[in-house]
C-alpha cells in the first residue's frame, strides 16, 4: 500500500528526457470537460492522451489531468492540492513497484465521491495496491477511510466519538452518492468541514 497525507506538496514531476512544471501539467489538464448524464447523474469524461516516459509517469499524467480538468467543480486549491498529493504519492521513491496504478475507473469514483459530499477539507489519499484509491480524513479520535472502488462503489469505515464520549465504529459499501445519506448520523461535518 501507497499513502500520502495533506501535508507539504512537491511542484515537479520528472519525465523521461526532462523536467515538467507542475504547472505545466495543470494547465495541459485541461483539455476534458464534465457533461450531465442520464437522470441528473454526472458523467466524468477521460482524456487517453498518450505522452512519453514510463508507465507510471503516464498513469499519473493521466490521473492530473483529469483532475485539473474537473477542477472547477472542486473547492478552490483542491485541485493542485489533490494533483501534488498523487505525485508524491507516485514518486520513484514513495512508490511500490507491486502495487497496482489506481484505474482510472477508481479516479472516476474518488472524484465523485468528493462532489457528491462538498467536502471542503482535502482528504489523505493512497491506494490499496490493487488499483483502488483510498480517501482519508482523521480529526482526533474520528476517523473516516473511503476506498473508492472501480466499480464506481465506495466502501468506507468509521471511527467516530459521540455527544457522550462513547466510541462507535461503522462500515458499509454504498454509491458515492448516498455517501451523505449514509454518514448523516455520524456528523461527517468532522471530516468534511462542512
Amino acid at each position: 500500500m501507497t499513502y500520502v497525507d495533506t501535508g507539504r506538496l512537491g511542484y515537479g514531476t520528472q519525465a523521461s528526457g526532462g523536467s515538467s512544471s507542475f504547472a505545466d501539467t495543470v494547465v495541459d489538464g485541461f483539455r476534458r470537460m464534465l457533461s450531465p448524464g442520464q437522470a441528473g447523474r454526472v458523467v466524468l469524461k477521460v482524456d487517453r492522451t498518450i505522452s512519453p516516459g514510463t508507465d507510471r509517469e503516464r498513469r499519473l499524467e493521466e490521473i492530473q489531468r483529469f483532475i485539473s480538468s474537473n477542477s472547477m467543480h472542486l473547492p478552490k486549491g483542491f485541485a493542485v492540492g489533490l494533483n501534488g498529493q498523487f505525485a508524491n504519492m507516485m514518486a520513484d521513491d514513495a512508490w511500490e513497484e507491486v502495487d497496482a496504478y489506481p484505474s482510472m475507473h477508481s479516479l472516476e469514483t474518488f472524484l465523485l465521491m468528493l462532489l457528491s459530499t462538498k467536502a471542503t477539507q482535502r482528504p489523505g489519499i493512497g491506494t490499496n495496491g490493487r488499483g483502488s484509491i483510498t480517501a482519508f480524513w482523521r480529526d482526533g479520535e474520528n476517523r473516516l477511510t473511503i476506498d473508492c472502488l472501480p466499480s464506481g462503489n465506495t466502501r468506507w469505515v468509521l471511527t467516530r466519538v459521540n455527544a457522550k464520549g462513547e466510541v462507535e465504529r461503522a462500515a458499509a459499501e454504498c454509491q458515492p452518492d448516498r455517501l451523505c445519506e449514509v454518514l448523516n448520523a455520524y456528523g461527517p461535518e468532522v471530516w468534511f468541514g462542512q
